[in-house]
């Protein structure tokens, strides 16, 4: 279960978004909360779903990741949001042709009997029912928190969609230990360091390109 809070750094915030980063960077503490060192990290996601938005229907989204040289796919499915907080069950594994197989098959009455060809769907290619998309990479640094949570500082662009970066902060929880408090308490301790400027957001990077790409702006 993926629990976590999600704030937009909007480009007003002092100093600018990146300047905030930098600073997230060198914090030694957050809430009380030791910070761990810092994880630069690449990501590419292609997002699939079926030409009627089946997918997006159920409040579900199937992503192929290329993170640091791995391949994972991973399904997610919305199970509550309140503001900038949402809960997902998420499902993730290594790209091979048995684990996609399986992980589909959770998703069959969704996308219906036609099979899914591995190579094209592992090459960000329609796939039988599954298309792609939407393209997003991003350049995140990456922290712990204490035990308590991850804390990931994005910086998201959308290719052909958007001219300039979206940078966001996601705070996630333990898996083992989903404690909202203990989020609320991460998140406005966020809020203060950045001058009270993060604006709450519960979307997701698909949620809030699919918005780009079908109505021409942020939604």
């Amino acid at each position: 279960m993926e629990v976590e809070i999600k704030l937009h750094v909007p480009p007003t915030v002092p100093g600018g978004p990146a300047a905030l980063f930098a600073r997230l960077a060198e914090e030694e503490r957050l809430a009380g909360y030791e910070l761990g060192p810092v994880r630069s990290i690449q990501l590419r996601d292609t997002y699939f779903d079926t030409d009627k938005g089946a997918l997006a229907a159920a409040a579900s989204c199937l992503r192929l990741r290329h993170e640091n040289g791995r391949a994972l796919v991973t399904l997610k499915e919305t199970t509550g949001r309140q503001g900038a907080l949402a809960a997902r069950a998420e499902y993730e594994v290594p790209l091979d042709p048995d684990r996609l197989t399986a992980l589909l098959a959770r998703i069959r009455l969704l996308i219906g009997p036609v099979r899914v060809p591995f190579a094209a769907f592992a090459s960000g290619r329609p796939a039988g029912p599954l298309l792609p998309v939407l393209d997003v990479h991003t350049e995140r640094l990456e922290r712990s928190v204490g035990a308590v949570a991850t804390l990931a500082l994005d910086r998201v662009t959308y290719p052909g969609l958007a001219p300039e970066p979206y940078y966001d902060i996601e705070i996630e929880a333990a898996p083992d230990m989903p404690d909202v408090a203990v989020l609320r308490a991460l998140e406005a301790d966020l809020q203060q360091l950045a001058g009270g400027h993060l604006i709450p957001s519960g979307q997701s990077k698909l949620e809030r390109g699919l918005g780009l790409r079908n109505y021409g702006e942020w939604t």
